[in-house]
């Protein structure tokens, strides 16, 4: 009886000390793929192929395009992520990412 009582004690404590998870992606189904730099890493959602960016927190996970949909990483380039990525508009292109917003162009 007595070492029932000890595995319990375990069980009930592991089961309460368990570590917290914090969801930064709202069900997105974000998938980290590139490390941009040690603070910074591009993400891809196995939903819809969108591109997004975070910090590791839920303030700092942003959407890069809700247009350019990533085919292809073509790997970091002076801190740019260089990929194949289509739009309605324009198909099938060559891009680069600095993980913001305003840096994630088409190239030309």
């Amino acid at each position: 009886m007595k070492k029932l009582f000890i595995v319990a004690s375990i069980l009930t404590a592991a089961i309460n000390t368990g570590a917290q998870v914090t969801q930064i992606n709202s069900n997105k189904s974000l998938q980290v793929s590139f490390p941009l730099s040690s603070t910074r890493t591009i993400l891809v959602s196995d939903l819809d192929n969108s591109i997004w960016v975070t910090d590791g927190t839920l303030a700092g996970t942003t959407q890069l395009s809700a247009t350019i949909q990533l085919e292809d990483a073509i790997g970091l380039l002076s801190g740019k992520l260089v990929f194949r990525g289509s739009t309605a508009a324009t198909g099938s292109e060559l891009y680069s990412t600095d993980g913001t917003v305003a840096g994630t162009t088409l190239v030309k």
